[in-house]
């Protein structure tokens, strides 16, 4: 993918990859190739009955 965007955008200043941060294999190579931490996301999930039940009882 990074040769393909140095070929079709030779501009390019900026290249912004994304992964886990526990894929230590990847981030060993981003570190490598001198990608730099940006920007953390954290992303939860619940059973949507659940957030339901926690609204009702809010609402109360």
């Amino acid at each position: 993918m990074l040769e393909r965007i140095m070929r079709e955008l030779p501009q390019a200043e900026l290249i912004r990859a994304g992964n886990s941060d526990s894929n230590n294999s990847i981030l060993s190579i981003n570190t490598e190739l001198g990608f730099k931490h940006f920007i953390a996301t954290t992303t939860w999930q619940a059973a949507t009955e659940t957030v339901k039940k926690y609204l009702a009882l809010k609402n109360e």
